[in-house]
């Protein structure tokens, strides 16, 4: 079986109460933009399987939202 290295991400989030209603969220993950796999995603997969890396997650990625409470 293929057993996950250990692993560790950088992770940056804010938000912005622009009013009373209104919030701004941000988010910017995995900044060193390693690769990983997840134990569970993994857990019944061979160690020599050739398609190991479609398991990994996402690199480097940004996230925003918009929340209005009426």
């Amino acid at each position: 079986d293929f057993a996950t290295p250990g692993y560790g991400t950088v992770d940056l989030t804010g938000f912005y109460n622009v009013n009373k209603n209104l919030v701004l969220r941000a988010g910017l993950f995995n900044l060193m933009d390693k690769e990983y796999w997840v134990y569970e995603d993994m857990r019944s997969k061979d160690a020599n399987a050739s398609d190991l890396d479609k398991f990994t997650q996402p690199g480097r990625n940004l996230t925003a939202s918009v929340a209005y409470q009426f």
